[in-house]
């Protein structure tokens, strides 16, 4: 396998985990040039542990992982970590692969553990920080060939930004995981779940957790997170979770500031260069729609 990037910190990490050098690696996972994912095998072992290399900012995954596994929330344990030129590789246990699929009866109930731990330590996003993406958006959307109606839906959510974002500590607040879909949920042979992909694991409203589950690639439905809201209530997550914020019924309000955080986030990706040229497109277009729809959800007017 000829992947500079797959084999950039693993001598180290090997060396660090008391491994021998030379493990096959089978990749698990590509995304673009940033971040992969690769299965390590040795001869006469059946036993395998996973890798995965990060470029920052998705380099503090290793801290997550310490964070959640401390307490007691299932993670993969963690081997060994390294860092170096920007970059992270860890090692962890192989979770295999999964036995059933994820549903929100195993969901709900790991994100009330998760919501619970403090995310003391981590990056916090709070009212500011929401408030300051739009402008952002709206500020770079031209230099990123970005249409002038994304600029447009931006602009207006900003100059209502700092009543909207005002509500972002209201509770639940504590750990996100960030990346809240079933993609990132593993149950073993044994019934057990397991969370993993923490690279941008935060402090911050628990809601933005919540409104990712459905994932951003169809409409946003309004409805179902209002479901998904309610039973994650009944299971034990703090009540407020329902309370409207600035006017507006939790779901929305939580859908909403998602979408535009997805956005920005999308946008800072095209800043670092991390897209490539076939899926500028793409990337533009993703941009544009989670705009739109933020500006619909959140009713800046």
């Amino acid at each position: 396998m000829n992947d500079p990037a797959a084999a950039a910190l693993l001598p180290a990490l090997l060396d660090k985990a008391g491994l021998p050098p030379g493990p096959r690696r089978e990749l698990v996972r590509q995304v673009f040039p940033f971040s992969g994912v690769w299965r390590l095998r040795y001869p006469q072992q059946a036993a395998t542990v996973i890798y995965k290399e990060a470029w920052a900012p998705l380099d503090r995954e290793d801290a997550a992982l310490r964070y959640a596994a401390a307490r007691a929330i299932p993670v993969p344990y963690l081997i060994a970590s390294h860092h170096e030129d920007g970059k992270a590789g860890i090692l962890m246990t192989d979770l295999g692969r999964p036995a059933q699929p994820v549903t929100s009866a195993y969901a709900v109930p790991l994100a009330v553990r998760i919501h619970r731990a403090p995310g003391t330590g981590l990056p916090v996003i709070d009212a500011a920080a929401l408030a300051a993406m739009p402008q952002r958006i709206a500020d770079r959307a031209a230099a990123h060939g970005l249409p002038p109606a994304t600029a447009a839906s931006a602009a207006r959510i900003a100059r209502s930004a700092r009543r909207l974002a005002a509500p972002a500590m209201i509770h639940p607040v504590g750990l996100c995981h960030s990346e809240w879909h079933p993609e990132s949920v593993l149950i073993d042979r044994d019934g057990r779940p397991y969370v993993y992909d923490w690279a941008r694991a935060f402090k911050g409203p628990c809601l933005l957790d919540l409104a990712s589950w459905h994932g951003t690639r169809q409409p946003p439905d309004p409805a179902a997170l209002r479901a998904h809201i309610t039973a994650y209530v009944k299971a034990g997550g703090h009540h407020a979770a329902q309370a409207e914020r600035a006017g507006l019924p939790a779901e929305a309000w939580a859908l909403g500031w998602h979408r535009l955080w997805a956005a920005d986030w999308y946008l800072r990706q095209l800043e670092m260069g991390w897209i490539p040229a076939q899926h500028m497109g793409s990337q533009r277009e993703a941009i544009e729609r989670h705009t739109a729809e933020a500006a619909e959800l959140l009713r800046p007017w």
